[in-house]
């Protein structure tokens, strides 16, 4: 049996994970290598920690990131780094269809890198189609001001780029656009309405699961309506336009010939607004590598900090085992000087005994003795007296 993935291509905070979570419902296996939940997606990513790490590599080829604005891909393709990178998801993904049949990718990166991961797919004979989630953008920036702290106007470009890729990659391939908040509200229908369009079998057991331990209308924190997207201050018209197909094509409501000519109409705004989201985007690198730069000064001016400190109490113990030497020193002093003085006095009072024997009757009535007695020493004599 010829080997699937099937990719959910999304902006972040769009509805990928609910989406992830709602194909396996439909047999989709997303792996055992995922990120673990964390409490800005309590239920978890159904990102492959591999898929991510690599797709940031990419992205890090051009010097970007995953929230800059005006990536380009193209450019991207033609760097040798690009190449390298490419044999790595070749390996990946042989591991992970080793002992799989259906495989699922998601990974809010891929819908600006799906023409470097589909080159992989095409060498590998791997069939592939995409599912693609469409919510309110002034949902998804609200969602990005709580968790990234991103102001609205920023959020709505980049839910611009994602959605743009995504559709322009998708559109001539298998696919599905499905309502974000159609798949709260009418779980069901819309997983059979997936599963008729991708060829896949509905799991009323997974489904279940699914409904117990996944949906959640709670975790929708915001819903914004299609009034309040045209009245924001943010909003632009190619935005509005390709928000709008979107949610018509998640109803079914878009023929062929009518794709063909709304798709060349967005086609036209995207390649207009490309010079000037390119432009953001290098506004976004110089600023993140401004706050980078600012972090990393940050640190060094915190480690040189911690060693002053370091210093500081390390001088301070030794100014305080000095003190202690001082003292010490000082207090054998005292003892030194009061043994001196005690020895003086001695001194002194022999001297006073020495003077008062000298000045008394009797030594002076012995000195002729004392005088022959020195005498008769000095001739040998009297030496038994």
């Amino acid at each position: 049996m010829k080997k699937r993935i099937i990719v959910t291509l999304g902006m972040h905070r769009s509805g990928t994970s609910l989406l992830s979570a709602a194909l396996e419902c439909l047999g989709v296996d997303f792996g055992d290598n995922l990120i673990s939940p964390r409490p800005d997606n309590p239920k978890g990513f159904w990102e492959d920690e591999a898929i991510v790490e690599l797709n940031d590599q990419l992205y890090a080829v051009l010097g970007s990131f995953s929230s800059a604005l005006g990536f380009d891909e193209q450019r991207l393709l033609g760097m040798p780094e690009c190449a390298e990178l490419q044999a790595r998801i070749d390996q990946l993904l042989e591991q992970r269809l080793n002992d799989r049949v259906l495989f699922g990718m998601k990974d809010p990166r891929l819908p600006r890198l799906m023409n470097v991961w589909s080159q992989v797919f095409e060498a590998q004979d791997v069939e592939s189609a995409f599912v693609i989630p469409v919510r309110n953008p002034l949902s998804v920036a609200a969602s990005l001001a709580r968790r990234e702290d991103f102001p609205t106007g920023k959020s709505l470009l980049l839910w611009y780029e994602h959605m743009y890729r995504a559709l322009h990659f998708a559109g001539a391939r298998r696919m599905v656009v499905v309502d974000y908040d159609g798949l709260l509200e009418h779980p069901r229908e819309t997983l059979l309405r997936m599963a008729d369009r991708l060829g896949l079998t509905f799991d009323e057991a997974a489904y279940q699961r699914f409904l117990g331990g996944v949906l959640d209308r709670e975790l929708r924190h915001a819903q914004f309506d299609g009034a309040a997207l045209r009245a924001h201050e943010s909003s632009f018209s190619a935005l509005l336009r390709l928000h709008d197909l979107l949610c018509r094509l998640a109803r079914d409501e878009v023929g062929p010939a009518d794709k063909v000519r709304e798709m060349a109409a967005v086609e036209d705004d995207f390649s207009a607004l490309w010079s000037l989201l390119r432009h953001c985007g290098r506004q976004d690198v110089e600023l993140w590598s401004s706050w980078q730069r600012g972090i990393r000064e940050r640190e060094d001016f915190a480690a040189r900090e911690n060693e002053m400190q370091g210093r500081r109490v390390a001088l301070e113990e030794q100014f305080l085992a000095a003190r202690r030497e001082l003292e010490g020193l000082r207090g054998r002093m005292r003892c030194t000087e009061e043994e001196l003085r005690q020895a003086n006095d001695a001194h002194a009072r022999a001297l006073r005994r020495l003077d008062l024997l000298h000045a008394s009757t009797s030594w002076k009535i012995t000195a002729p003795l004392r005088w022959g007695k020195r005498l008769l020493a000095g001739r040998g004599i009297g030496q038994d007296i």
